[in-house]
């Protein structure tokens, strides 16, 4: 038995006149309370108070200067799936004979806890730098994942972010943004291996080193981002480690099938069960930046871009289901570089774009 793909165009049907009249209200509101927070700073104690006051299940606080808005939003590359042509989105995958049953799926997960003694990659929290690469980052760190769990644990590296962000000219533009959609074909065709900024391993490390994205984390050993040079670095054909001794041609891994998950929380569950962390894209609004801890959910209508993570499994934290998920700020952001969104809502759009796919044998 094989796995079972289809694709369909989800039907939307106009509400009653009453839900119309409540969503004008609730509409109205939101659009008071942008008006605002565009009038006060994102980083004033304030805005923080008022985030924290407005719910219980997770905490605000600073990660910003308080006049870097647009330096945060380079940082956000995922441009939004919608866009993509038809030939381009990825199959819908909604059965798999190696999926558990609904009764095996746990309450909690972490891929860490369960793989992370053979595939010790699966717990590192990367670094995009000062660029809108998150697409490449998120995927590339993604089927590193699932590389390494599919051989066992003979597979330890990192396939190349530096390769899928700057040499796939169909997946977006590099620190300019991208899909994390074309990220996962481009898999399809082979990734050479990589490594953090400066590593001596694989075949092309990254080459934008770390940066501060956390500008009251006076222990992070990286400059403040916005001090970085803007960077878009050319594509290489060969292996930029003068230490690597393997060819760029042999270095390719390729992945076999690629997909996205229906927006359904079991599915995506048992997906991670069988093969590792998926890939995520949401809409980031207003408030994320401020996050520290405990599971987020958006208090604000006001957006600043997309963005792309990874992500590693699920639990329950004081009532509240969630999905853990890594981002690629560095470990000093947020959680040591991790945080909680809301599980089963599809907040944020989380649940809207699972992506995966399975490396070849």
């Amino acid at each position: 038995m094989g796995i079972f793909f289809y694709s369909e165009k989800r039907k939307e049907k106009m509400p009653p006149k009453g839900q119309v009249i409540v969503s004008s209200l609730f509409l109205f509101l939101m659009v008071a309370q942008t008006c605002a927070e565009k009038g006060a700073s994102f980083l004033s104690d304030d805005r923080i108070n008022r985030i924290n006051s407005a719910q219980s299940s997770w905490k605000a606080g600073r990660n910003y200067h308080p006049n870097s808005e647009e330096n945060l939003i380079k940082l956000l590359g995922e441009l939004d799936p919608k866009n993509l042509h038809e030939t381009d989105k990825l199959p819908l995958k909604t059965y798999d004979p190696a999926w558990p049953s609904d009764k095996e799926i746990p309450k909690m997960f972490d891929a860490r806890k369960k793989w992370g003694k053979i595939c010790p990659q699966i717990s590192e929290i990367q670094d995009q730098g000062y660029c809108g690469s998150c697409w490449a980052v998120a995927s590339s760190s993604a089927a590193s994942d699932r590389l390494c769990i599919s051989s066992k644990g003979k597979f330890k590296g990192l396939l190349s972010a530096q390769h899928v962000a700057f040499c796939c000219h169909k997946c977006g533009y590099g620190c300019d943004g991208g899909y994390t959609a074309m990220a996962w074909a481009f898999l399809k065709k082979g990734v050479v291996t990589g490594g953090r900024f400066n590593s001596s391993k694989g075949c092309q490390p990254y080459s934008l080193q770390p940066c501060n994205h956390n500008i009251q984390e006076a222990s992070s050993p990286y400059p403040y981002c916005a001090t970085l040079p803007k960077e878009d670095p050319a594509c290489q054909t060969k292996c930029t480690n003068d230490l690597y001794t393997n060819s760029f041609r042999k270095d390719k891994h390729r992945f076999k099938t690629n997909y996205t998950l229906p927006m359904d929380v079991k599915r995506i569950q048992k997906d991670i069960m069988t093969y590792g962390p998926v890939t995520f894209s949401f809409t980031v609004y207003a408030d994320f930046r401020n996050y520290k801890s405990g599971v987020y959910q958006n208090t604000t209508s006001r957006t600043l871009g997309r963005h792309a993570v990874r992500a590693l499994g699920w639990g329950e934290e004081n009532g509240k289901p969630y999905w853990l998920v890594a981002n690629s700020w560095n470990s000093y952001w947020g959680d040591k570089g991790l945080f909680k969104i809301l599980r089963g809502s599809n907040n944020c759009g989380i649940e809207a774009n699972a992506l995966g796919g399975v490396p070849r044998k």
